[in-house]
């Protein structure tokens, strides 16, 4: 089973994201009826780095595309996945090796529309 370690709603709270760091997923949950959240996606982040896991999650303002980190002891990697609209998730691109030393781990990410 996977571990939970980060969480993030969309705007309207009908669809919860956890990251899973120790396997590298992310997990999508429709929230709708809240005392009862439904199951609807189990993702694997394309893999970078062995040993890579998800540290941060993040929306866009728009909330058509979803953001995550992962880190290993080696590198770090943005994800960018399109959000369908059901609030699943497809990573169509392959993600960004971010410029930190090796043993640094990049944490949290900031969004803004320009």
């Amino acid at each position: 089973l996977p571990i939970s370690c980060w969480l993030t709603m969309n705007a309207t709270g009908t669809r919860l994201y956890t990251g899973n760091t120790m396997d590298n997923t992310i997990d999508v949950f429709d929230t709708t009826i809240a005392t009862a959240p439904v199951f609807l996606q189990h993702v694997a982040v394309k893999q970078t780095t062995a040993g890579s896991g998800v540290t941060s999650l993040k929306f866009d303002p728009t909330g058509q595309f979803f953001y995550a980190l992962s880190n290993s002891p080696t590198s770090s990697s943005l994800h960018v996945f399109n959000v369908n609209a059901d609030g699943t998730l497809v990573e169509n691109v392959n993600p960004l090796t971010l410029p930190v030393p090796s043993g640094n781990f990049p944490l949290g990410i900031a969004t803004l529309q320009k």
